[in-house]
């Protein structure tokens, strides 16, 4: 019997011995996996904080942005309000160069009335010998 109990135990532990090769097979081929998958979390990671960086750079740029759009809006606002006084101040200055062209034009008619009438007064006036005296030319 003892031979047969042999038997039995070489065949048991060919069937074991090839099973635990299976088994540290499988083992090994799940440590490789876990090692895979342990290296992919790490590059995730690595790329998550890269886009984390990436991502505040754009903030910050951003918001640089935001400030240069609003001190533009700024710069616009106050040349706007300058243009509309400068504006105001020539229709001011174009309104009393034209009061006063209306006032000179008044004037010159004036003038022209008493000249007129200066000339209608002389020439009842006039003797022959005034005529003489005065010049040829005014």
């Amino acid at each position: 019997m003892s031979s047969c109990w042999s038997s039995v135990l070489a065949v048991l532990g060919g069937a074991v011995s090839e099973e635990e090769a299976q088994m540290r097979g499988r083992l090994l081929a799940v440590k490789e996996a876990v090692a895979s998958e342990a290296e992919t979390v790490e590059n995730l990671e690595e790329e998550v904080k890269a886009l984390e960086r990436a991502l505040a750079a754009a903030e910050t740029e951003r918001e640089a942005a935001e400030a240069r759009r609003r001190e533009a809006e700024e710069r616009t606002g106050k040349a706007v309000a300058e243009l509309r006084a400068a504006e105001e101040e020539h229709e001011g200055r174009v309104e009393e160069l034209l009061l006063t062209a209306e006032q000179s034009d008044a004037a010159d008619a004036r003038i022209r009335e008493r000249e007129e009438m200066i000339k209608i007064i002389t020439g009842i006036t006039e003797t022959p010998s005034d005529e003489r005296k005065r010049p040829l030319f005014f």
